[in-house]
């Protein structure tokens, strides 16, 4: 068995996410924000993050199942809706990370309908060379290229109880 490739330290992951917070709680200072997690991916992120912003926040949960892994739409089968009413409100998605953005295209999309004032995303990382869908105002900790990033929620059982992220291509 190969030592695991830590590609963030637990420290470095929250030290990422208080400058972001900073910066969250700068944009949208003296503004109330709805955070909405996407199925399970972010639950590490909402917990640390709450501990940094200065804001007036509402958490909603939105969970869903991707139809196909690869397909053009990003379509997706909702299976359980946020339960409050965000019209005029500033909205930020939270997820873990965001490979093509077709899956956040589409919960965007899906949530626009509902009119909110501003809707932005906030992710553990993203991988912006494989973006092919515009997506809203992104707040990342991280950038990744070809790494396959598990822990700090993310990925499969056995690796996702990690407190840090590791490349899981270089764990075997």
């Amino acid at each position: 068995m190969k030592k695991e490739k830590i590609v963030a330290s637990n420290k470095e992951i929250k030290n990422a996410i208080a400058k972001m917070a900073n910066v969250i709680n700068e944009d949208y200072k003296g503004l109330a924000v709805e955070l909405i997690t996407m199925n399970d991916a972010s639950n590490y992120l909402i917990k640390d993050m709450l501990g940094y912003l200065q804001l007036d926040v509402r958490v909603q949960a939105i969970k869903f199942i991707n139809y196909e892994k690869q397909t053009e739409s990003g379509e997706v089968r909702i299976t359980r809706d946020i339960e409050e009413p965000i019209c005029g409100k500033h909205v930020i998605l939270l997820d873990g990370i965001i490979i093509s953005g077709l899956t956040h295209h589409y919960i965007c999309n899906y949530l626009n309908q509902r009119s909110p004032k501003s809707l932005a995303i906030s992710c553990i990382g993203l991988k912006a060379k494989q973006i092919i869908k515009k997506l809203p105002k992104c707040y990342s900790l991280f950038e990744f290229n070809e790494e396959w990033i598990e822990g700090y929620g993310i990925g499969t059982e056995s690796l996702k109880s990690k407190p840090y992220l590791i490349d899981s291509k270089k764990y075997l």
